[in-house]
């Protein structure tokens, strides 16, 4: 019997030599930047606060990948142009956001709910949610990956330091302060609220019925499975977590059929935009709402791939 990507996973993985292998380093990688800039632009221009989502960023690298704006979706909301993030400006012709006739999220300016699913051990990227939900949920498959979150809240002695990359990611909106750094942690442990078990395998996902203002996944879907059907299957399975009106952000590795970590190949599904493009308003999320970014140049060609996709979908009411 072939192993499968989860009994891989089980056999394999060593969530405290991650943590150290990836986030020791004050220095976000590439494709970290991209995510971060890209969550909070689009979180940004949806909660109506586009004088923000116009903003350039003085400290992006030069090495900072380019991202382009997949044909077909909605032009971003973004700064002004620069050879590494080539964003076209702010026009005062067209809205701020085009998402502002949806009933549940236009006119706000904090979500009420999020949940990100997969998790991993980490929660960078729970600390990039903070200034846009008042709860948040961190939901994965490993128990070791949530114990490890769990000893990070409860501030446990042998929790994986985060200080030193939570301070790059900071830094990535403009807070560099010593104090910012506390604050942004006291926060974040105070509104993660719930670590659950996800199983992307089940009908039900968490296995309660929830559902979220916000459902954010990166690198997940992806990499459990080397099969198109499989991964379009757990995509609608994600999908029916997010509340009408609510939205839906993604990180994907592109183009990669195996992705390595620990020296092991793990299967992944050979995706790019174009497969976004077409399942996403199969599980309710219209075309004209959607937002289908690729980030080209991230700097893991060795771990398998160089570029990845970076997605905000609002789901129709």
């Amino acid at each position: 019997m072939l192993e499968t990507a989860d009994d891989l996973y089980q056999r394999c993985w060593d969530s405290r030599a991650y943590l150290r292998q990836y986030y020791a380093e004050p220095n976000l990688p590439a494709d970290d930047v991209a995510n971060a800039q890209f969550m909070a632009e689009q979180l940004r221009a949806v909660l109506a606060e586009p004088s923000k989502a116009s903003e350039h960023h003085p400290s992006w690298p030069d090495q900072h990948p380019t991202l382009t704006n997949v044909p077909g979706t909605p032009v971003p909301i973004c700064g002004s142009s620069t050879p590494n993030h080539p964003c076209p400006p702010m026009s005062s012709s067209r809205p701020a956001s085009s998402l502002n006739n949806c009933p549940k999220i236009a006119g706000t300016t904090t979500l009420d709910t999020a949940l990100e699913f997969g998790c991993g051990p980490t929660i960078h990227h729970a600390a990039m949610l903070v200034p846009f939900v008042r709860s948040i949920h961190l939901a994965d498959y490993l128990p070791q990956n949530l114990e490890q979150v769990r000893r990070w809240l409860n501030g446990h002695p042998e929790a994986h330091n985060w200080d030193v990359y939570l301070a790059g990611a900071l830094a990535e909106e403009g807070l560099t302060r010593p104090e910012d750094l506390v604050e942004r942690k006291e926060q974040l442990r105070q509104r993660v609220t719930a670590l659950k078990q996800g199983n992307i395998r089940q009908e039900n996902p968490l296995g309660d019925g929830a559902t979220y203002d916000l459902v954010a996944s990166f690198y997940c879907l992806e990499a459990v499975t080397a099969d198109r059907a499989e991964w379009a299957l757990f995509l609608a399975r994600l999908a029916r977590l997010v509340r009408p009106g609510g939205i839906l952000l993604l990180g994907a590795v592109r183009r990669c059929n195996v992705y390595h970590v620990f020296e092991r190949e793990f299967p992944t599904t050979y995706l790019d935009e174009s497969d976004f493009a077409a399942e996403l308003p199969r599980v309710g999320f219209p075309a004209e709402q959607t937002v289908i970014r690729v980030a080209e140049g991230v700097g893991w060609g060795e771990q398998g791939f160089d570029s990845v996709l970076c997605v905000r979908a609002v789901k129709g009411a």
